[in-house]
């Protein structure tokens, strides 16, 4: 098979340029040549003057699915979607998910290309990934940040499960639920077989139409009459049970406010960590301490919430790096509805801007250093030091 042309269209000029110049620093370069578009007119005019379209492999972004679904009759297309984690065949045309690693994607992209059109297609696989909103303290913000980070991202197409770990948590508030919740069956059910929690998620879990999300947390009043000790060995049986049903892009965890063995396991069970913190002296000296007892955790960004602008306290002296500032709403004092305290807002996007920023992080599109990179447009105002 000859050299395959692929037409990158991505707005983001960023992401093509770093996609070309790792191909063209793989072993991959003599195979590949990467045509760079950010507007679809030049790849329509490329592709009518081609004379070999075999050749050919359109990759583009979400915001030129139509025309990928349009060409893929003729061209091999591709889409590499900021809402789809995983990797599969919709209809003839590859779906891959773009917050990975481009060695990845580019392996993908070359196995779409080089089998054959009758060979069978590509099952759906989904990778899962798990994000923990942890903090030291309490009245840091996670619940009302991890439920507008759960409408952000099911509003975008992905299938989230919020789950609750806080045992006072303002959850079914917050998700006007009229629901009993089963959240104490649930946890008893981790000590079942695999096959048989994951059938009973199925009818344990709750929904929320309200952000289009399957959650499960404890209500209030089992918090008050006491449940059955949940220890890490049901935090990590029912976190592999969520993964294996392969039906969830993200799954959030709304940690709970201690060094318990099952916060332990969650934030070692996850990919990325957002660890909130106050500008308030007891909270950055009991973030400090904590930090130093959970050494081994990776993918940990602190976030400052509220950030009123410039810090009273100097976060680096505590040894806590500061990622990024989520506004104050001073609204959310008067709201008296939990629709007013979901409703998209400065507070909304300023989260939704976070987690595209750290994703784009992971994956390596941009080196970022503390204060500075692709996280200056959500980084705090002034971080003292």
């Amino acid at each position: 098979m000859g050299k395959m042309e692929l037409l990158l269209l991505d707005e983001d000029e960023l992401y093509g340029e770093r996609l070309a110049a790792y191909v063209d620093r793989s072993a991959c370069a003599a195979r590949v040549r990467v045509r760079q578009f950010t507007r679809q007119e030049p790849v329509e005019r490329w592709l009518a003057e081609a004379t070999n379209r075999s050749s050919c492999l359109l990759v583009v972004s979400d915001e030129f699915y139509h025309l990928a679904r349009k060409l893929c009759a003729d061209v091999r297309a591709a889409v590499i979607s900021e809402s789809f984690a995983g990797c599969g065949v919709d209809g003839g045309l590859l779906v891959l998910y773009r917050f990975q690693p481009l060695h990845v994607i580019v392996g993908e992209l070359l196995a779409f290309w080089e089998r054959g059109p009758d060979e069978a297609p590509v099952p759906p696989v989904h990778r899962t990934q798990i994000l923990t909103l942890y903090s030291a303290v309490g009245g840091s913000g996670k619940t009302i940040t991890a439920l507008h980070l759960a409408k952000q991202l099911a509003f975008r197409g992905q299938r989230v499960f919020y789950l609750g770990f806080e045992p006072s948590s303002t959850v079914d508030l917050l998700l006007a639920s009229e629901q009993p919740s089963r959240f104490v069956e649930l946890m008893q059910a981790t000590r079942s077989s695999s096959g048989q929690l994951a059938a009973k998620l199925e009818l344990l879990k709750s929904h929320a139409p309200l952000l289009g999300i399957d959650y499960a947390a404890p209500a209030p009043a089992a918090a008050k009459r006491g449940s059955p000790e949940i220890g890490a060995q049901e935090v990590r049986c029912l976190l592999e049970a969520l993964i294996g049903l392969n039906r969830y892009e993200c799954i959030i965890v709304d940690a709970e406010s201690s060094l318990h063995p099952r916060a332990r396991t969650a934030l070692e069970m996850s990919d990325v960590v957002w660890w909130m913190v106050l500008d308030d002296f007891s909270c950055l000296h009991k973030t400090g301490t904590y930090r130093k007892l959970l050494p081994s955790l990776s993918g940990v960004r602190f976030v400052v919430n509220p950030c009123t602008g410039a810090g009273f306290n100097e976060f680096a002296r505590h040894g806590i790096p500061v990622s990024a500032g989520l506004p104050y709403m001073a609204q959310w004092k008067h709201a008296d509805t939990p629709e007013l305290m979901l409703a998209d807002s400065v507070f909304a996007e300023r989260v939704r801007e976070l987690y595209v920023a750290m994703m784009h992080e992971a994956i390596g599109h941009e080196t970022i250093e503390e204060g500075g990179g692709l996280l200056a447009t959500v980084q705090l105002g002034d971080q003292r030091g």
